[in-house]
């Protein structure tokens, strides 16, 4: 079975996700939302009250999601003749340690308190890509491990002492990778679109300016 994953910010409209392939199964969580709500559809659910999947959210019953409510295999191939917001596609650019500029670059981490696992950068990020969600491995300067963590707060700027909250605590060392906040992004002008599926709930689920996520698989028994 062929399975992928990525995060992506909600928008509360409608949105593609290209994974390259049409899947069989998807499972969805709004990983930012307090209650945590998700999706599971599969394309095994043949019946025309969950044909687009079934809605799980804490302490309420399970919600079928009839037609236009859920998620639905995307056929690609359209070229795209403006940026879109609502097509998404895996980050082109995923390395973000010159986010802010290239004179610049975010290239040490300093652990300034190790028990609430909090440090600063040597240059300002960009907070349009770096932020909460953004993943990052760094080399200690004294064990020599990379190491990897991703970002649960940030200031914006990450320059700070505390500015840069991790989920676990890493020495002060040579950043070695540093991902944006979302794995897929919004496609520009030009891109030809990949087969993958449409997202089509807009509430509960699909909040604007909160992050998801999704795994997308395939089965072997298609």
């Amino acid at each position: 079975m062929k399975v992928i994953s990525g995060s992506f910010n909600g928008t509360g409209a409608a949105l593609t996700i290209c994974t390259g392939f049409i899947p069989n199964e998807v499972k969805l969580v709004n990983s930012e939302n307090s209650t945590c709500p998700y999706i599971e559809w599969s394309d095994r659910m043949r019946s025309l009250s969950c044909e687009e999947g079934i809605l799980y959210t804490p302490n309420a019953a399970p919600a079928d999601l009839a037609q236009g409510e859920g998620v639905v295999p995307y056929l690609g191939g359209s070229v795209l003749s403006a940026n879109s917001t609502s097509i998404l596609v895996i980050d082109p650019k995923k390395d973000k340690r010159d986010a802010n500029t290239a004179a610049s670059p975010i290239g040490t981490w300093s652990l300034t308190h190790a028990a609430n696992h909090t440090g600063k950068f040597n240059a300002a990020v960009n907070s349009t890509y770096v932020g909460v969600g953004s993943r990052i491995a760094i080399q200690e300067s004294v064990s020599g491990n990379v190491k990897w963590a991703f970002i649960t707060v940030s200031d914006g700027t990450g320059t700070a002492d505390n500015s840069i909250e991790l989920s676990k605590a890493i020495a002060s060392g040579e950043v070695v990778a540093l991902h944006g906040m979302y794995d897929y992004v919004g496609a520009v002008a030009g891109t030809i679109t990949r087969d993958g599926f449409t997202i089509n709930t807009t509430t509960g689920f699909n909040v604007s300016g909160e992050m998801a996520m999704f795994e997308a698989g395939m089965y072997d028994n298609r």
